[in-house]
């Protein structure tokens, strides 16, 4: 069958199983381009490095944020 002529619910169906992307990815394109971005701002001094990246670089909020968009809550 081709693809325009197929049933309507079985596109609707096949359309809700594909991963939906994160606010944050569609705002920023990727989770990456986001936290280039926040990487940027604690360097500029704009975000507080310890509460976006915690004391080692690699924790804090910006963690917090890349862990729920894996686990698709956000």
């Amino acid at each position: 069958m081709s693809g325009n002529l197929r049933n309507p619910q079985v596109q609707r169906m096949e359309e809700a199983r594909k991963p939906r992307r994160s606010r944050i990815a569609i705002a920023f394109g990727s989770f990456n381009c986001f936290e280039e971005k926040i990487r940027a701002e604690v360097e500029a001094g704009s975000l507080d490095r310890i509460d976006m990246l915690g004391e080692t670089g690699d924790g804090g909020v910006l963690r917090c944020l890349r862990q729920w968009e894996e686990d698709g809550l956000i």
